[in-house]
């Protein structure tokens, strides 16, 4: 391991390890159109979302769309991953939200976190609901 210029031991390693982890949570997001459950779950963290709140998340959009990021409901419109209605509050985060995950994570994140505060909040209302809703 080559030092970078002016730090030297742990540092460097740490440095390393921290470029390291944030080329593989990038590889990750970059990847949504085939994974967007590893996405959205590299992009928790940036919604101060602990890796505790994960599967309230994963019920929550498997009940909404299946992972399907083009999902649109044919009575309702509401479409994507978190079934936002209309679809396009989405462009709130980019203009770019019918055919790009990330964008719909982003939105559905931020959605979650002001409307219920978290993935599990978010899940147990949408489970005190029939038909279910958030």
């Amino acid at each position: 391991v080559v030092p970078f210029a002016g730090n030297s031991g742990q540092t460097d390693i740490d440095d390393i390890i921290r470029i390291a982890r944030e080329a593989e949570r990038q590889a990750i997001v970059d990847n949504a159109r085939v994974n967007p459950q590893a996405a959205a779950r590299a992009l928790m963290g940036e919604f101060g979302f602990a890796d505790s709140q994960w599967s309230c998340l994963n019920n929550l959009v498997i009940g909404e769309s299946t992972w399907n990021y083009k999902a649109k409901n044919p009575s309702s419109g509401a479409y994507g991953l978190f079934q936002s209605l209309p679809a396009s509050k989405m462009s709130t985060v980019a203009d770019d939200w019918a055919d790009n995950p990330v964008t719909q994570i982003r939105w559905g994140l931020q959605y979650i976190k002001s409307s219920y505060g978290t993935p599990c909040g978010a899940w147990s209302a949408w489970n005190s609901r029939y038909p279910h809703w958030y």
